[in-house]
This record gives C-alpha cells, structure tokens and sequence, in this order.
C-alpha cells in the first residue's frame, strides 16, 4: 500500500471508530491517525491510534499496515505498543487483520480476522472487520495495558510529550494576546518561541517536584502554576536556580494547566516517578529530540580538554557525564533545566556556572 493510499485508508477507518465512539457503545474516546511516537527504534508514526484517554495517555490499541515485510512490521509494532503501554498491536494486512500480543521482546498471534485477499471488499465489508476489531480491542482495553511497575521509559517520554504538545497552543495563544507581544513588536516567532519555552518549564518543574514528592495530590487546575512556583523553593538550590520564572514568562492559561494536571495526575499513579535512575532514561532521548526547537546542538565528540580545565558548552543539546570535568553553560533556560535536573538525577556535580547569555 503506497503512502497516499495508506493514510486515505486510515482516515476512512478513523472515521467509521469515530461514528462508532458517538454511538456510546465503546470504552473508546478518541481515534489519531499517524500520530508520530517517539520508541526505542526512533520515531515512528503508526496508521490509527484508539485512545481511551487521551490527555492521560491511556491507548487502548494501535493498529498498523504491514508492508509485505512481517518482521519489520512486527518490530515496529512491538516498539509502538511498548511506548504506548501496551501488550498487543494489530496488523490490518490485505489478507487478514492480526491481533498480536507481545511477550519477551516477540510476538505471537491473539487472534486473527479473515479478509478475502482478492481486494474485492467492499466498503460495508471493511466497516464490519472494523466493528468486530473494535469489540477485541474493547476487551484489551481490560486485559492488554501493561503493569505501571511495567512499563517503559518511553512510554513516559510520550506522555510528557503529549503533555507539551496539548498544552502549547493555548500557551501561544496566551503570549500572543498579553503586553509581551508588544513589547516584543508583535513577533511571532519570538513569542512562539517563549511559549514553547514555558510550555517545556512548567513540563520539567512538573517532573522535578514530582519526583522528590513536593507538589501536593490535591492541587486543582486553577491553581497548578502557582503552586508550581511556589514548592520550587523546596527543591534543591541548583535547580530552583535554573528552573525560575524570568520576567518574560506568563501565567498558565486555564485549557493549558488543565492538560498539565492530567500529567501530574497521571505521573502520581506510576511507581517510577521517584525513581532517578528511571528519569533518567525518559529526559535523556525527551532532551534530544527537544534540543534543536530549544536552540541545542550536538556536543563534541573529540579533543576533550584536560580535566583541570573548566569546559565551556555554548547551547548544548546534552550533558557531559564527566563527574571530573568543570563546566559552564550557556543556552536557553529550558535546556539548562534539563541539564540540571539530568545531573541532579546522575548524582554528577552541578554546573559551576549557568546563563542564557555569554553577556551576564
């Protein structure tokens, strides 16, 4: 199936669930077709995603078009279902549409819907495969969903990255409308671009407070910003430091805070939240796939200096996990909070100096 007649295929199924889900008949919510997911194999961006809450980051399946290369189909169906959290994928091939579960890094066969293979289905005939796919996927909404204890380090990347992209458009749309806009000209790439940076600050002040158990489970929406401000002062020095409100930055919208809340809602159910190791591994690829918006590049891989010397990195897109070497940094403020709080987390000595400019 070629790439246009693929994603025509994806959104006519997409729109038969969604007549489905109005119906009432299914624990489903929403449906995305090609939505992109960040894996242990890179980014991949399978055909359909059923979601039983979206803003929580609970899928109930996802559903992807073999090639004629099963192997790497089931490949990258298995690194889809592990980032979204799950233990089954589905194949929707030309001859049979495949419930697969995972188990142990492979996969076996769930159960199997039989197509005729002659490409002579007609539209009423693809519509009922979809129904009765949607009734499995139903019952592995119950039974298919991996442990929280379970789950993997990118199945968190996602959902902080789903947290950012709900929240950011209504964060932009706040920049846009306030005084900053005109103290800026009225640029919108400037005022994007801070919008993007609040976006990934109030993500990471979100996480740094989680995981040393300092934002209480009863904070409402209304009131997460604040609050978020607020118990950063008790945090370690180094990362109320690189994580404070600058004088450009605006409150939270309501609609914004409200997808954050279903972050920090979502974050308190799952046991690795304090766990540094663990965090670890969800802001080391989360920082590199954010690095370039952030204005980060690639750290050198050669001539590294002697480890008397003091290093300076100018818009790193990472650390240096040296726990010898002193170093400097200059970048953007979100990019020095992910710094900070990965060396926090490394338990490697702090940056001896930070700044968003090399003028101050």
């Amino acid at each position: 199936m070629d790439p246009h007649t693929a994603r025509l295929f994806a959104e006519q199924l997409a729109r038969w669930t969604e007549s489905h889900i109005h119906l009432g008949r299914s624990p489903l919510k929403k449906v995305e077709v090609f939505s992109s997911l960040l894996t242990s194999a890179g980014e991949l961006s399978p055909p359909l995603i059923f979601w039983i809450n979206r803003d929580s980051f609970m899928a109930a399946g996802v559903v992807l078009f073999p090639s004629g290369h099963t192997h790497d189909a089931n490949d990258s169906g298995i690194h889809c279902a592990e980032a979204l959290g799950l233990r089954h994928f589905i194949s929707w091939a030309p001859k049979e549409v495949v419930i697969w579960e995972v188990q142990s890094g492979g996969c076996q066969k769930r159960k199997t819907l039989t197509l005729s293979g002659h490409g002579d289905e007609g539209e009423e005939a693809f519509r009922e495969t979809l129904l009765l796919l949607l009734e499995e996927v139903k019952m592995l909404s119950v039974t298919g969903a991996i442990a929280p204890a379970d789950l993997s380090p990118f199945y968190l990347v996602n959902l902080c990255l789903g947290a950012i992209t709900s929240a950011f458009p209504f964060i932009a749309e706040q920049y846009l409308v306030t005084r900053e806009a005109i103290r800026l000209g009225a640029d919108p790439a400037a005022l994007t671009t801070l919008a993007y940076h609040k976006a990934t600050l109030t993500l990471l002040r979100l996480l740094a407070l989680i995981s040393y158990d300092r934002l209480p489970p009863s904070v409402q929406p209304e009131g997460l910003d604040r609050a978020t401000i607020y118990a950063m002062e008790t945090l370690p020095d180094i990362l109320q430091q690189a994580m404070k409100p600058q004088s450009t930055e605006q409150p939270l919208p309501l609609e914004a805070a409200t997808r954050f809340h279903h972050f920090f809602r979502r974050m308190l159910q799952l046991p690795q939240r304090k766990n540094h190791d663990f965090l670890t591994r969800v802001l080391q690829p989360l920082l590199a796939k954010d690095a370039p918006q952030l204005g980060g590049f690639p750290l050198p891989s050669e001539n590294k200096p002697s480890s008397d010397t003091a290093c300076l990195f100018i818009h790193p897109d990472g650390i240096n996990k040296s726990a010898d070497e002193e170093v400097m940094e200059v970048a953007s403020q979100p990019i020095l909070a992910y710094t900070a709080l990965l060396r926090n987390f490394l338990h490697i000595p702090p940056a001896i100096a930070q700044g968003t400019s090399v003028l101050r």
